[in-house]
Formats: structure tokens, sequence, C-alpha cells
């Protein structure tokens, strides 16, 4: 009995430690925005959220490399068309932290929009 309590409590330990925490963050001036997610504050999965997105794929990833978390998101459309972008958020995340907004082009990373984003409660 004694293993399995032992056993119990280090499992919970882990399954606490390993939990992960979200952020929502949107975008100004735009419709749309992102529900963040990490475990460990250096690798993010990302899903974007907001009302201009309906019947919108959109998944991404990425990792913090020095003042900024970089992520590419895949986007599948009402048509079935994929495309990919690379955003670039300050970090570490804040009111009015600035972003940049990067299409795929030809094997190129394009600049689209530039901005300030907002973290939401």
């Amino acid at each position: 009995m004694k293993n399995i309590l032992t056993v119990a409590a280090v499992a919970l330990l882990a399954s606490v430690s390993g939990a992960t925490a979200a952020t929502q963050i949107t975008f100004g001036g735009f419709c749309d925005g992102m529900q963040l997610q990490t475990a460990d504050n250096v690798n993010f999965t990302s899903v974007q959220t907001g009302t201009c997105l309906q019947g919108t794929s959109v998944i991404g990833a990425g990792r913090v490399a020095g003042n900024h978390l970089k992520l590419t998101v895949n986007w599948r459309g009402f048509t079935g068309s994929k495309d990919k972008k690379r955003y670039v958020l300050q970090f570490p995340l804040r009111t009015r932290g600035k972003f940049k907004e990067y299409a795929s082009q030809s094997g190129q990373w394009i600049l689209l929009n530039t901005g300030r984003y907002e973290m939401q409660p």
C-alpha cells in the first residue's frame, strides 16, 4: 500500500509540474488573435482565434529565440487552400508587445504586417 501511495504522489507531482499554461493575445487593428500554450516557456503551440477565421483551421508551433517568440502557422481555408505564415512576437509576452507577420511565398518570408498585440485576461 505504501508503494502505491508513493507512486501516486510522484505521478501527481509530475503532472502538476508539466502543466500547460495558456495565454490569449489579439492583434491590434485585426479581427484575429492566438491562444498560445507552453509547458516550459520556451516551446509554444498556437491556435488562431477570432471572428474572421470561421471555417479556417489554423495551428502552429514555435519557440523562443532571444527576445522573440517565433511561430510558424499552417492555414487551411474554406476552399482547401494551404498557406504558411510566421509570427514574430516580442518576448517575454506583454501588453502592447510588438509583432510582425510574414507569409511564405516561393520559399521566401515576405513581411505582411507589423503592429502591437494585447494580452487578454
